[in-house]
């Protein structure tokens, strides 16, 4: 979602007018940073009396005094660095990302460890609207050699199995294990933008193999630097921010690093968010949204046909008339459709029960030619009123397929027409051969010819849990270990390292961020399969601490809400509902009342915030209440 937002240099509105006491957002920060090496060797301290005063190497547009000012149009990041003589030290800088505004795509912080190579860094960035600390791993690493396999713990009952992560040899500890869990090569933090005005205290402490980040006290990220041993080190600064002060310091031998975050607060003192509308409104407006869709159709598309807007334009102010305009029908197709059936039953009304069939039946007729060599898949995108395109050019993504797979299954099990069982079962045969050895299917790939164009995705969760059902339907054992060998692949590889990246279908195949979609259906498919192995819901409950600790803030007065992906950080309905489904699914499997009152409060937040249009026009936010926030009140009942 990336494009729009980008487009249209939006900052999220609040929802409704509120009193103070009811805007007020609470805290939901649990950890606090008490490392402080003040009393440690000054290696460096700001003169921003004039450039050569500061003694940093400088990039373009940086000017004094009144602070060290970058003043750039530039979509790269600029540096000011120097060599301290040490690779292990406390930065500290005071900064003001808000100069000329909040919400105008600035960012500051932190570069080190900086080689012709590589570097590491540490920022706050005011992503697309958002607001968040992140850390990174920039250029890279040498290619890491083969690891010996740890013994994998299997499950005697399904044979399905995973390994430790093991570096030279050793299994990880277990501290060590949820070091790495703050985000393979990225770590993201997500703050509420209530706090975005400013001046903000950051701080790196850089120590041996690991650096610990806070933001005014608050500790955010964890980088693993083992491939990152030394370097130069300074500020980073994109667009437009100012830096009051910045020093650098020795670390004295007692100053210790942490190498994982406790899990962020959730609920406050007094726990459960109150709405301030019922749920039903913000179902009526949503059902309101698909019925100004149906009504305005199409335009400008192959054979004009009359299709629902939401067909070939993602967001409603894609008009008639207007180019571009662009969808994604194999994600966002399958979520209408949930809606679509949802609000039928919801209000007794066929008319909604036909319109996802109709939507189904256009996704069968649109997906990849027989005559291609990767038929009969649903497109991920289609740009113009034409299959393909846009950032997914000549590509389909993999995942996606499998997902609508699943929502032709559900049509079929509604409407018993064989077209959506046959259609289901067509992607299962062409995902079959594009297996890899390893268990995974890759993410872009051209389905005239195969090429790959983007090779990794964590995303495979909805592939295996077509091939699942496919099993149960047909009794086909390939379809049952094809899904076997992919779930031992997601639980060796992102369910480890956290590298829950290559979801996005408007994100490029060279740009990774990290995101939490295919994370939540991940840990809810875990925490629903608890009994084929002991450790599954340990693992979910881990990637529930993981989402809510990265990407869960309190704004606007709602708790909680959470963001969408670390280029791309605005808070989000569909989001919230999501997360509210894993903590309900994490309620019945564990009884624990805590994740009811989390699921309360995310639904209470999710479904205000729709109530109050804070979904900047997106079809597949805005109808939220009805594929995902129906299902949730009714489980709460």
């Amino acid at each position: 979602m990336i494009q729009i937002i980008s487009l249209v240099l939006t900052v999220l509105l609040p929802l409704t007018a509120m009193s103070a006491s009811q805007t007020t957002s609470p805290d939901l920060s649990e950890a606090r940073d008490s490392t402080d090496a003040s009393h440690g060797t000054l290696l460096y301290e700001a003169d921003f009396s004039s450039l050569p005063a500061t003694k940093l190497k400088l990039t373009r547009d940086w000017s004094v005094p009144d602070g060290l000012r970058l003043q750039s149009t530039n979509w790269w990041w600029e540096t000011a660095t120097l060599s301290v003589g040490t690779n292990d030290y406390q930065l500290d800088a005071v900064v003001d990302i808000c100069s000329n505004g909040p919400g105008k795509g600035n960012g500051a912080g932190f570069v080190f460890r900086k080689s012709a190579a590589k570097s590491a860094v540490f920022y706050l960035s005011q992503n697309l609207a958002g607001y968040a600390a992140l850390a990174e791993l920039l250029g890279k690493p040498p290619e890491a050699k083969p690891e010996p396999a740890a013994t994998p713990a299997k499950n005697t009952e399904t044979n399905h199995a995973f390994q430790i992560l093991t570096q030279q040899g050793r299994r990880f500890t277990p501290e060590e294990l949820r070091g790495r869990k703050v985000g393979y090569k990225y770590s993201v933090y997500a703050l509420s933008k209530d706090k975005e005005v400013g001046w903000h205290h950051l701080r790196a402490v850089v120590k041996g193999r690991l650096a610990n980040f806070s933001v005014d006290n608050q500790l955010t990220c964890i980088l693993d630097l083992t491939d990152y041993p030394e370097g130069e080190v300074g500020l980073y600064g994109l667009h437009q921010v100012v830096f009051k002060s910045f020093t650098v310091r020795a670390l004295p031998p007692e100053v210790k690093v942490v190498s994982s975050r406790p899990m962020r607060k959730l609920l406050p003192e007094n726990p459960i968010y109150p709405a301030q509308h019922s749920w039903t409104s913000a179902v009526a407006k949503a059902g309101a949204v698909l019925d100004q869709a149906i009504a305005e159709g199409t335009d400008g598309v192959p054979g004009d046909e009359r299709m629902p807007a939401y067909t070939y334009r993602c967001v409603t102010w894609m008009k008639a008339g207007v180019k571009p305009f662009y969808a994604y029908p194999a994600f966002h197709h399958a979520l209408f459709i949930k809606a679509l059936i949802n609000y039928s039953q919801f209000t007794g009304n066929d008319k909604y029960m036909k319109e996802a069939v109709r939507l189904g039946e256009w996704n069968l007729r649109h997906s990849t030619p027989e005559t291609f060599k990767l038929p009969n898949l649903p497109y991920s995108t289609t740009y113009n009123g034409k299959m393909g395109g846009n950032v997914d050019g000549d590509t389909v993504m993999l995942d996606k397929v499998g997902a609508m797979g699943l929502t032709y299954l559900d049509l079929w099990q509604l409407e018993k027409a064989e077209m959506f069982k046959t259609g289901a079962i067509r992607i299962a045969e062409t995902l079959l051969p594009l297996q890899l050895a390893d268990g995974r299917w890759q993410n872009r790939v051209e389905p005239a010819t195969g090429k790959v164009v983007q090779d990794y995705t964590s995303s495979q969760v909805f592939n295996i849990e077509l091939m699942e059902r496919l099993h149960a339907i047909t009794g086909n054992p390939r379809y049952a270990e094809s899904s076997r060998r992919a779930l031992r692949w997601l639980l060796d590889h992102p369910v480890q390292t956290y590298r829950w990246t290559g979801y996005y279908e408007d994100v490029a195949a060279d740009t990774e961020s990290i995101g939490n979609w295919d994370a939540i259906d991940t840990a809810r498919y875990l925490a629903r399969h608890r009994q084929d192995n002991p450790q599954y819901l340990k693992l979910a409950t881990d990637i529930f601490e993981w989402v809510a600790t990265s990407f869960a803030v309190a704004q606007d007065g709602r708790w909680p809400l959470i963001c969408e992906q670390s280029v791309c950080m605005p808070v989000m309905s569909g989001h919230t509902f999501h997360f509210a489904q894993l903590a309900l699914e994490l309620h019945g499997t564990t009884g624990k009342q805590y994740y009811r009152d989390v699921a309360r409060s995310a639904a209470n937040a999710a479904f205000e915030f729709s109530h109050g249009s804070g979904d900047d026009g997106w079809y597949s936010l805005l109808t939220t209440p009805l594929s995902l926030g129906l299902e949730i009140e009714q489980h709460l009942k």
